[in-house]
């Protein structure tokens, strides 16, 4: 696995297979509550991969994402995901590997209807106490950061968001079991760097944000840039191309944009984290 920024594997957890395993440990439910978490089984040539299918506990009551809700993958969209990991376990092996050790789980979200006046459908999404598991939903499949939509849903960006995920997952980890960030670092007192792509976001908390999120961002756009440039070569649409082409470009502006403040911030972080900074940095100098 090459994954700009970091250097070595880290995993969290001996046993990836049960995310029940996961739950019990880290966000202290009980056996009972962990079998209410439904799954199915989703082959990619032999590597298994788990749709969260329905929770009755709700997961995500004391996330961010308690304005959304869990909901069962139906026969497109399951069959959407597979066609999107396969297609780059066949063609973009390097990046598939990336997702298989860091994803096992994928979980699909719905807004709430009584949330819509105040949020909007995420695409993607990892949070850092459930490792190995990843939220899209429908519009992973129609847009990729900064903010480049299309009217027409594409396996390639379907598969772009699933391997971003896959980044912050190796983020969170390093965050959990390195020196990433000082011991008595708090989001809530961290300083926050203005993301000017995010300015129209409905909530205050995405457009500035704080340190670990930006290096978390920063560190996705790092490899997402690399992976943007081997799919613009392979890609033949050309309309879809020129999509992808001013996805690259916003992509590189808002990376720069957010390395350059990082950077700036480099001694609020402890030793690993300047590593990683200066890794990146370095790479792209």
């Amino acid at each position: 696995m090459s994954v700009i920024g970091y250097r070595e594997k880290i995993k969290l957890l001996n046993n990836k297979d049960d995310l029940f395993i996961k739950l019990q440990k880290i966000n202290n439910y009980s056996e009972s509550q962990a079998e209410n978490v439904k799954y199915e089984i989703l082959n990619i040539s032999g590597d298994e991969f788990y749709l969260v299918s329905g929770d009755r506990d709700n997961l995500l009551k004391t996330t961010a994402l308690n304005t959304h809700r869990i909901t069962k993958f139906d026969k497109d969209f399951k069959n959407d995901v597979e066609e999107a990991l396969e297609y780059l376990k066949q063609n973009f092996e390097e990046f598939y590997i990336v997702i298989k050790e860091n994803v096992k789980y994928i979980v699909n979200l719905t807004l709430k209807e009584d949330s819509r006046d105040i949020d909007s459908t995420i695409t993607s999404c990892s949070l850092p106490n459930l490792p190995y598991v990843i939220f899209i939903s429908y519009k992973a499949g129609y847009h990729i950061p900064p903010s480049n939509v299309i009217s027409t849903k594409n396996k390639v960006l379907l598969a772009e968001n699933i391997y971003h995920e896959a980044i912050h997952q190796i983020v969170n980890m390093s965050i959990l079991k390195k020196n990433v960030l000082p011991k008595n670092y708090s989001s809530a007192t961290s300083p926050k760097i203005d993301i000017p792509w995010r300015k129209q976001q409905k909530e205050e908390r995405n457009k500035a944000w704080e340190l670990d999120r930006v290096l978390h961002a920063t560190s996705v756009y790092a490899n997402l840039l690399q992976f943007r440039k081997k799919m613009l070569n392979e890609i033949v649409n050309n309309d879809f191309k020129e999509f992808y082409k001013e996805a690259c470009n916003s992509g590189e502006e808002s990376f720069n944009h957010l390395l350059n403040s990082l950077y700036e911030k480099i001694d609020y972080f402890d030793v690993d984290g300047k590593d990683i900074i200066e890794n990146i940095k370095t790479y792209y100098s």
